[in-house]
């Protein structure tokens, strides 16, 4: 006879909270916690969605994602790609589409910030003294 523990947790509808609690003591003796955490987000995300609430994802005033800023903190400390992808629990493709992302936002900056207009240049030429 098979172990009932093992077997999955089926149901018709939404689980109760008994079945819920059921599955994360299962998955926290497993060492999952990390699935956990993202299921929780997961279903919080569709009851918000449910309400006609939708989530938008916040930027710092420097304009960088929380993720991208732990990045970059990683990167000021010598961290390789190989080594933030181990340390946040992401693909190195992932860690490097971030690089990208925050280079473009950067470089966007630079060039936003390197193209002030001097006041000079606005100056109507019967203002100028004449010399």
């Amino acid at each position: 006879m098979q172990d009932k523990s093992l077997q999955p947790i089926t149901a018709p509808g939404p689980l109760t909270g008994r079945q819920r609690r059921e599955s994360a003591e299962l998955f926290r003796a497993m060492g999952a916690e990390r699935e956990i955490d993202q299921a929780q987000a997961v279903i919080a995300t569709i009851q918000d969605r449910r309400l006609g609430r939708f989530r938008t994802r916040s930027r710092r005033s420097d304009g960088l994602s929380a993720r991208e800023a732990q990045i970059v903190g990683l990167i000021a400390e010598g961290a390789t790609n190989s080594a933030i992808s181990t340390r946040l629990v992401l693909s190195v493709r992932t860690v490097e589409r971030h690089i990208e992302n925050i280079g473009r936002r950067w470089r966007a900056d630079a060039v936003r910030s390197a193209t002030v207009v001097p006041p000079t240049a606005t100056r109507d030429k019967s203002t100028r003294p004449h010399g």
